[in-house]
């Protein structure tokens, strides 16, 4: 608009060229309201510019919170995992207290999830994934809760070794969907703009 605005003046002044000292001082109050606005619509465009590129930062930093927050808790659930949900056998041992493992342990894991306010993630895709996230942990809790409340029942069926598998695998797909949350976040980090460099 500015550029459009200069245009026209340009045009105007050089089929109206001023002959007197009078219409000389007229062009020039006029030619300075131009570059007035010209000068205010400029610092409009680039204050919008600089709002734009600080919301997209708080965007990106808060997302590469809940990428680090994600990634530790898949990683100490991973570790948790191997070591005693899964194989069956494993969680066999769990749940009939011979290896010990309380549900509340994964309340602090749950409190780490709390450190992401999803108000500042801005983008409803990456919400989802975090409520996702949240929802594969509840679940995790729900099927060691189950398998605890009855292992010894569950070791008494017949088909009890199976049971403690399928639970144990049931455990392992979530904690591996809760990976597949961490890479589409990931994606989401990655697709905001690299900010500019400003040197000090």
């Amino acid at each position: 608009m500015s550029i459009l605005a200069v245009i026209v003046a340009a045009v105007v002044f050089a089929f109206n060229y001023p002959s007197t000292s009078g219409e000389w001082s007229a062009w020039a109050a006029w030619a300075q309201a131009i570059a007035s606005v010209a000068a205010i619509s400029w610092a409009g465009r680039q204050g919008l510019v600089l709002l734009k590129r600080q919301r997209d930062a708080q965007k990106k930093a808060a997302t590469e919170v809940a990428v680090g927050i994600l990634r530790s808790v898949h990683s100490h659930l991973l570790r948790v995992g191997r070591s005693r949900w899964w194989d069956g056998e494993r969680l066999r041992q769990v749940a009939i207290g011979k290896n010990f493992f309380r549900v509340e342990y994964l309340d602090p894991i749950e409190k780490m999830l709390d450190q992401v306010n999803l108000e500042h993630l801005d983008n409803q895709k990456a919400i989802e994934i975090m409520v996702t996230a949240r929802a594969k942990i509840w679940r995790i809790r729900e099927l060691l809760t189950w398998i605890i409340e009855n292992g010894h029942k569950i070791e008494a069926r017949v088909d009890g070794a199976e049971r403690f598998e399928s639970q144990a695998k049931a455990i392992e797909r979530q904690v591996r969907e809760l990976r597949n949350c961490f890479n589409q976040l990931i994606q989401i980090m990655n697709s905001y703009e690299p900010m500019p460099m400003v040197d000090s």
